[in-house]
């Protein structure tokens, strides 16, 4: 049903319509307006309003769509090149900060896709950062050398040789390695492809050459004579060789070729600028030739023109030093030698004062410090021989002089020192030296162990001292033999008899732990050996000592069947059957002490007569052993044997003492079957 529409009023004005309510009305309708009623007129105002605003929804997303468009066409930046990073990591080695630099340098080679090419120029620059920073340390790390070696190795493509350069850093490595002739052989390449101050190189060939003892005499003189005859040579280098020729000429005792050599090369050094060199060259030659006053004029004159700032002033103090060393002054030498340690650089002359020192130090009888001072030499010798340039074969020779001046001064102690100091001086490779060395320091350490058992015994002062003082020689007595029966080289008499004394001063220290370990190796190594059954008395002993009795048993019984005709073996019987009675098998004991004092027919024990000291203990023992099983007879038969046959053993007093109580004993026994 339709409905019709409202009629307008004359006029054309509407009906009035009724006044809003009045505030507090509609506070009052608000007030009482459901809650879920206001929520939607807000929306239906809210839609009402943006009704009629669509245009601004558009724009937000207008703008958006912008945005992002503007930000895809935004410039990309663009990565940085590998030459631009590798030449971040050169500039940090540039500027020692070698870490930095093998870090980014390593960072880059992780990257699989670098080219060959580009690894190339990576590990060279790891081997070169790795380079510069071990050439800042005085003691160089095995495995940046090594790293360095590895590197080079692969800094290069197929077809392409090391340069100069890098021959130079390889050969440095390969030194700091201990690979002398490896190199040697790195610093003759830079030579052949033109490294910077040849003859500097060339002199450190020879040094190197000198030290690995690949150079003859002959070899040795034809590269100096070059040195004296090169139209180019720095005159330093002159000088090196000239004093290096006149010094092998000494060794080698051609005096006479020293004198013509130094004469037909003077005018080297007529220069005034060189006069003091060779004054220096001319009293050396003087020295070697044994015109020792001549040569100590000319150098108290040199030392008063040269300072110490003067390479000749460390060179001039050494050799009037071991002047008046060998003049018998070891004071004025030591001075001589203290006063050029004070005021110069290491060099090679500054150690030689050094060795110097130390022999004054020992001819002075100030010992202590002379050890001191040896050991100063051998640790400058070893931690940089071309610096230090003194033969190591000098300074064992020196110190095992001392040794035995002094150990036949009976200065034992002071023997031993030095001796071990030479010990350590035998060169590894050489097994018969290193068994000489071993074997002095092995019996030394006896006789100083023995002695101080000896003074401990004798009740004095100090006595626990003196056990720690031999336990202390006896136990490095014992390591040393040892390490001579291991030594390559030693034959089979010279190694068994090694561990034989290994085993006796071990014991005599009382490491019987160690001693058991020994004698059994020896047991096992060693079966046909002699000396086999007194072993496995030393054994049954160690056992029944350290009362592990089953093991004692063991020794003794194999020694009885394997070796029954041997003095170890007889000598097994008695504690043998100590141990029986210790493991309460009293019928085995005295089986075992009768085999002694009545053996039967075949027995290899037959041999043993009343004048051997087994069958006087068995008797003894036997009557022990019968008093203790209340075996009155038995007893008494075998005190009255052992008293009439030995009335002078210390045990007699005792033996008479049971005899007559085991008389009574016996008597009451009998009197009480009686009854």
């Amino acid at each position: 049903m339709s409905v019709a529409p409202e009629q307008q009023p004359p006029g054309g004005k509407r009906p009035s319509v009724s006044p809003p309510p009045t505030r507090q009305g509609e506070a009052l309708g608000r007030r009482t307006a459901p809650a879920g009623t206001r929520a939607v007129d807000r929306l239906t105002v809210a839609a009402a309003e943006l009704s009629g605003r669509w245009q601004i929804p558009l724009m937000v997303v207008a703008l958006t769509l912008l945005g992002v468009s503007v930000w895809r066409l935004r410039p990309q930046p663009k990565p940085p090149s590998f030459d631009q990073l590798f030449a971040q990591a050169a500039a940090l080695k540039e500027a020692g900060l070698h870490e930095e630099a093998s870090k980014a340098a390593e960072a880059l080679l992780a990257d699989p896709a670098r080219t060959p090419q580009e690894r190339v120029k990576l590990h060279r620059l790891l081997a070169e950062v790795i380079f510069a920073y071990e050439s800042g340390n005085a003691v160089h790390g095995p495995a940046n050398c090594r790293r360095i070696i590895e590197n080079s190795d692969k800094s290069l493509l197929a077809g392409e040789e090391f340069e100069a350069d890098a021959h130079h850093m390889r050969g440095l490595a390969r030194e700091w390695l201990g690979q002398t002739g490896e190199a040697v052989v790195e610093y003759r390449q830079a030579l052949a492809k033109g490294v910077k101050d040849p003859w500097a190189a060339r002199q450190h060939v020879i040094e190197l050459r000198r030290l690995d003892k690949s150079i003859t005499t002959e070899q040795l003189h034809e590269e100096l004579e070059a040195f004296m005859s090169g139209a180019d040579v720095p005159r330093e280098l002159q000088f090196w060789a000239a004093e290096q020729k006149i010094k092998s000429y000494a060794a080698t005792g051609r005096h006479d070729q020293a004198e013509k050599f130094l004469a037909d090369h003077s005018r080297l050094f007529e220069d005034s600028r060189w006069k003091n060199g060779y004054d220096y060259l001319r009293a050396l030659v003087g020295y070697h030739v044994g015109r020792h006053d001549e040569a100590e004029r000319l150098l108290r004159s040199l030392r008063e023109r040269v300072v110490p700032g003067d390479p000749l002033y460390a060179q001039t103090g050494w050799l009037l030093g071991s002047i008046l060393e060998q003049q018998g002054a070891p004071e004025y030498a030591l001075s001589l030698f203290i006063e050029v340690l004070d005021k110069t650089v290491p060099s090679p002359s500054r150690t030689a004062c050094l060795f110097g020192r130390a022999e004054c130090l020992a001819e002075t009888e100030r010992f202590a410090e002379s050890l001191k001072t040896f050991e100063e030499v051998i640790r400058l010798s070893t931690e940089n021989p071309l610096i230090a340039q003194v033969d190591l074969k000098d300074v064992r020779e020196s110190v095992t002089a001392w040794y035995q001046t002094l150990y036949l001064t009976g200065n034992r102690e002071r023997a031993m020192a030095y001796l071990k100091l030479a010990a350590r001086l035998a060169p590894p490779s050489d097994a018969s030296m290193q068994a000489i060395y071993a074997k002095r320091v092995a019996d030394l350490a006896m006789e100083l162990g023995r002695a101080a058992l000896v003074r401990a015994a004798e009740g004095k002062t100090d006595a626990d001292s003196h056990r720690q003082t031999a336990h202390k020689y006896l136990t490095q007595s014992g390591e040393e033999y040892l390490r001579l029966a291991k030594l390559e080289g030693v034959d089979i008499q010279g190694t068994t008899a090694a561990m034989w004394q290994a085993a006796e001063t071990l014991d005599l220290a009382g490491e019987r732990t160690r001693m058991v370990g020994v004698l059994e190796r020896f047991i096992a190594a060693y079966p046909e050996d002699t000396r086999v059954p007194e072993a496995l008395l030393q054994l049954g002993r160690a056992f029944q000592t350290a009362g592990d009795i089953t093991r004692a048993v063991e020794k003794y019984q194999e020694n009885l069947i394997r070796y029954p005709r041997t003095p170890a073996a007889l000598a097994s019987l008695i504690p043998l059957a100590d141990c029986f009675e210790e493991l309460k098998q009293k019928d085995k004991a005295e089986q075992t002490l009768l085999r002694v004092v009545t053996p039967r027919p075949g027995d290899a024990l037959a041999l043993i007569t009343p004048e051997a000291p087994e069958y006087q203990d068995a008797l003894f023992r036997l009557g022990d052993l019968y008093m203790a099983e209340e075996e009155y007879e038995k007893a008494i038969g075998r005190y009255e044997e052992a008293l009439e046959r030995y009335a002078g053993d210390p045990r007699a007093d005792s033996a008479t003492f049971h005899l007559a109580d085991a008389y009574r004993k016996s008597a009451a026994r009998i009197r009480r079957d009686l009854e």
